[in-house]
């Protein structure tokens, strides 16, 4: 660790940069998941079920992206901007799925794309959260996977 510090000016500065290459990572395994640069709105909510499975795998991981956004909300923090970033692209990506599953006629026109959006992480956040507290006993995954076959149920036209 030492080492490593050298390069950085705090453990926090390292974290931060540790997110955000694992950030541009996952951004682009989701993008392998999804199989195309526009993926609808059902192929993008069966990413995050993908995703969802890939993070029951990463506990550490997951508890540390977990604890920087704790420890960086409502302030500044090291760390924090690549969590509020992390919301932002997540429910844009969710949302701009939903709206061009609107106009291709997959899903009802009168959903609400932007709160969905938010529902949508919100679901696996919490899950998330829940399962770092009881990971023996919590199957956040099929929770969220079973979430997620309601919800493309209740939005399929």
């Amino acid at each position: 660790m030492p080492g490593l510090l050298h390069h950085f000016p705090s453990k926090d500065e390292l974290f931060a940069a540790v997110m955000q290459q694992q950030e541009e990572v996952d951004r682009a395994l989701f993008d392998d998941l999804t199989a195309r640069s526009n993926p609808g709105a059902f192929e993008v909510l069966d990413g995050f079920v993908s995703m969802a499975r890939i993070n029951r795998g990463r506990y550490g991981f997951v508890q540390l992206m977990h604890l920087i956004a704790a420890e960086s909300a409502g302030g500044e923090y090291p760390g924090g901007e690549n969590r509020r970033e992390h919301f932002r692209t997540a429910r844009g990506f969710v949302e701009r799925a939903l709206e061009r599953g609107a106009a291709a006629g997959e899903i009802r026109a009168d959903v609400d794309v932007k709160t969905l959006s938010a529902q949508v992480v919100a679901m696996i956040e919490g899950l998330e959260n829940q399962w770092l507290q009881e990971p023996e006993t919590f199957d956040f995954v099929r929770l969220f996977e079973v979430w997620i076959e309601q919800l493309k149920d209740s939005i399929r036209v």
